[in-house]
């Protein structure tokens, strides 16, 4: 990777305590063969920055992770806008990001083996959605990817984790409880549901209840900072423009 590009992200992407450097030739995504790296750095795809994930990662991402007990890597480039999509929007409206409520809304399933294993995708339950316009650009992602390392060995034992058997896969286990907060203010309130109706062509359209974040959005450091999803900006400092908008259901 052209070495311009990886300052980029480095200035972009990462906050205090992390650092960020180009792979050595041949380093895979998981180094399945130096065990001597889980407790020193971990691996993160070019795409998953271009989702939006930034570092240190907001309380609700890691919660999402630590639930599914997956590896940064091992998540598909949408999966991450589904998770970004939700946190984003439980922040504008301050309802409290549940890991629980997610899991209800999504399904784990296993990604398209290509030369290795242990890639998931987090779909969309059919009714919900978590971000308007998502779209499918990150050609050969698998092999774009960054070497992350956080001042904290345990979060980069904990964030190169590689888990071939995670727990919520789809139709193995029962999904967590969703506590009583959590299922009043997301769930009952339908916050993430979305309404099927027909347009003067005849064609039907999908429409979320309320409003919810552009996929455009995550190229915005502004926005994410209001969020809380970046460090370039002191976590609630919303610029005017995000008070117009209005979360309606």
């Amino acid at each position: 990777m052209a070495s311009g590009l990886a300052n980029f992200w480095r200035k972009v992407v990462l906050g205090y305590g992390y650092t960020l450097s180009v792979p050595n030739k041949g380093d895979t995504i998981t180094w399945p063969s130096l065990a001597s790296y889980q407790d020193k750095a971990f691996g993160c795809y070019e795409a998953a920055f271009q989702a939006g994930l930034r570092f240190p990662l907001h309380p609700a991402v890691e919660r999402i992770l630590d639930g599914y007990q997956l590896g940064i890597w091992q998540l598909v480039p949408n999966s991450w806008i589904n998770i970004l999509g939700y946190v984003a929007a439980c922040e504008m409206l301050q309802v409290e990001a549940s890991f629980e409520a997610f899991a209800h809304m999504h399904y784990l399933s296993r990604a398209p083996a290509r030369g290795g294993e242990g890639w998931y995708t987090l779909t969309t339950c059919k009714g919900y959605m978590m971000a308007i316009g998502k779209e499918n650009k990150w050609k050969d992602w698998r092999t774009k990817f960054y070497i992350v390392k956080s001042a904290d060995s345990r979060l980069n034992q904990k964030y190169n984790r590689w888990n071939k058997d995670p727990p919520l896969l789809t139709g193995r286990s029962a999904l967590p409880p969703i506590p009583r907060r959590a299922k009043e203010e997301i769930m009952d309130a339908g916050l993430f549901t979305v309404s099927v109706w027909t347009n003067d062509e005849g064609d039907k359209e999908v429409t979320p209840q309320c409003y919810l974040p552009l996929y455009k959005w995550f190229e915005e450091g502004t926005f994410l900072a209001a969020c809380g999803l970046s460090s370039e900006m002191p976590r609630g400092s919303r610029p005017s423009i995000f008070y117009a908008i209005y979360f309606c259901f």
